[in-house]
């Protein structure tokens, strides 16, 4: 019997150790690949041809790996690790999805997905069909933050600017937006020659499309209308006349207690507004809905409306204050009354007509020391109180092409200005230059050369301008860098704005250097037809007007 024995214990164990690892091989593998994407980031601005890489790590030595873009297969790998490029010249700019999947030999399977932005074109700007004036050139300049050159393009009435983003530069950077802005007209057409030359720079700009706004630079007289205002009282007396699609006067009105004046037309149809806001105990108004080119209209100021008043309290010092009242109409702006003088109370008192419009723009200033303070603010009756920015600008520094501001306060926007004005007996000479930052940054620019291109255009060098002049800008609602690009400099739907229809919440002018002034070209007198283009373009700038 021993000889059966042995044979029986072996077989007895063989069967013990095949069958363990039967039981082994039963465990069921349900953990998914892990996958790690090598590049591009998860919403990364990309442009030019990118690769696109990634590995999966699994308990099985074999997986398989797919890569697609926006559903389209690229790439297929058995390896462990997938990678394809993809041109992006020939995908349309903006989001795109990129997803990878793994499966292992169990059928376990991952994925990841995330997006791009493609930025094949760092700038795109669609021009208006008249932004452009008459006797002008405008001009593009884009720059690195370092100041180096990256594109330089006219801008031309109608038609669509494209800056391709160069291949040595990351769209994730910011860039620098310079408008040069010439104009010479010669003096055939007005008493005087006038050139202007001004230099716009915009700091902290990324990436995007936009639009210049349409401008309705001049539009000439077609006809008068006659105003005849009788009663007027015999001391002083100041009033304004003025309509949407009118000419304005503004001054003393008549010393023998009648006023007669031609106003210019500027369509065939038109509203009139008269103020009288001195000379009576409370200003009087009237309005007239409609008026005709080739009429006339005449009324008294015996039994015209008063205005209404509100008083807008200040910080209690001595000071200087002017306000303005204007109607809240994009097309044109009717200014109801203006007012200034000394207070010692803390309170600047407003006066507006109160039938007119459902909303008006008011605009408070006033000056303290080196600083002019300002609100502009939107609604159907004044603010209780006049706010005010606490910001200043320090160690304005410029050399060596860099311009340095170390800032503090709370604001959205700083803009640093310098500028001179030159009149030789036959013509009027205009030198501007901006440089507009979002709060947030460095307050650092390396300002770029003007471009060879515009060589024979005789821009002044940022080294002959004295860059005192600060101005602190506070939006309501406003803040941060994105609102800067996507709000302030440019609008919602990406129109250029250049603060030319903002009503700023506060705004602060400092003069940052000694015996400067807030703006040199301050009191520059300029005709009509300039003054439109200008503060169309330049809305920062102030000017007294010869109409």
């Amino acid at each position: 019997m021993c000889r059966y024995t042995y044979p029986l214990i072996l077989i007895i164990l063989s069967c013990s150790i095949f069958s363990a690892c039967d039981d082994a091989e039963e465990t069921p593998d349900t953990e998914a690949p892990e996958i790690t994407v090598k590049s591009p980031n998860e919403n990364q601005h990309v442009s030019g041809t990118i690769t696109i890489e990634a590995t999966a790590e699994d308990r099985d030595n074999e997986l398989s790996m797919q890569l697609f873009l926006d559903g389209n297969l690229l790439s297929e790998s058995s390896a462990g690790a997938i990678s394809a490029q993809s041109d992006t010249k020939t995908l349309t700019e903006g989001i795109h999805t990129i997803k990878i999947t793994a499966t292992d030999m169990t059928g376990n399977a991952s994925e990841k997905t995330f997006d791009v932005d493609v930025r094949n074109i760092l700038l795109k700007v669609h021009v208006s069909s008249n932004y452009v004036p008459e006797y002008a050139q405008i001009y593009f300049a884009l720059s690195q933050n370092d100041g180096s050159l990256l594109a330089v393009n006219q801008v031309e009435n109608g038609s669509i600017v494209t800056v391709p983003t160069p291949s040595n530069f990351n769209p994730d950077s910011s860039f620098v937006l310079t408008q040069y802005f010439y104009l010479f007209q010669p003096a055939s057409d007005i008493s005087i020659a006038y050139l202007i030359k001004s230099m716009n720079v915009y700091a902290g700009l990324n990436a995007g499309e936009f639009s210049l706004p349409e401008y309705e630079h001049w539009v000439p007289i077609v006809g008068t209308h006659q105003v005849e205002v009788t009663e007027l009282p015999t001391d002083n007396h100041l009033g304004h006349l003025q309509g949407r699609n009118t000419g304005s006067i503004y001054g003393n009105f008549g010393n023998d207690g009648k006023f007669t004046a031609e106003l210019g037309m500027r369509s065939n149809t038109s509203d009139l507004y008269f103020s009288l806001t001195a000379g009576t105990a409370v200003p009087v108004y009237n309005y007239i809905s409609s008026i005709h080119a080739g009429g006339s209209t005449h009324f008294s100021v015996t039994g015209l409306p008063e205005m209404q008043k509100a008083e807008v309290a200040t910080r209690d010092i001595a000071g200087s204050y002017e306000c303005h009242v204007y109607s809240d109409d994009a097309s044109f702006s009717v200014n109801f009354s203006s007012a200034n003088g000394f207070f010692d109370d803390g309170k600047i008192p407003i006066y507006y007509p109160s039938t007119i419009y459902p909303q008006y723009v008011f605009s408070l200033r006033y000056q303290l020391g080196n600083s002019t303070y300002e609100n502009r603010v939107r609604g159907a009756t004044p603010p209780a109180s006049f706010q005010y920015l606490n910001a200043a600008a320090s160690n304005v520094n410029y050399a060596n092409k860099k311009l340095k501001v170390t800032s503090t306060g709370s604001f959205d926007v700083m803009t640093i200005s310098g500028g001179s004005s030159n009149y030789d007996g036959n013509s009027q000479s205009l030198d501007l230059y901006y440089v507009s930052f979002p709060n947030g940054t460095r307050n650092q620019i390396t300002i770029p050369n003007t471009p060879a291109e515009l060589s024979s255009l005789e821009f002044k060098s940022p080294d002959d301008f004295s860059f005192n002049s600060a101005g602190f800008y506070d939006y309501l609602g406003l803040s941060g860098t994105n609102d800067y690009q996507s709000k302030i400099i440019f609008s919602a739907d990406n129109v250029l704005r250049q603060n030319r229809d903002h009503i700023s919440d506060f705004l602060q002018i400092t003069t940052t250097s000694a015996g400067g002034r807030v703006s040199s070209h301050k009191k520059m007198t300029l005709p009509k037809r300039l003054e439109t283009i200008l503060q169309n373009h330049f809305p920062v700038v102030e000017f007294e007007v010869s109409h």
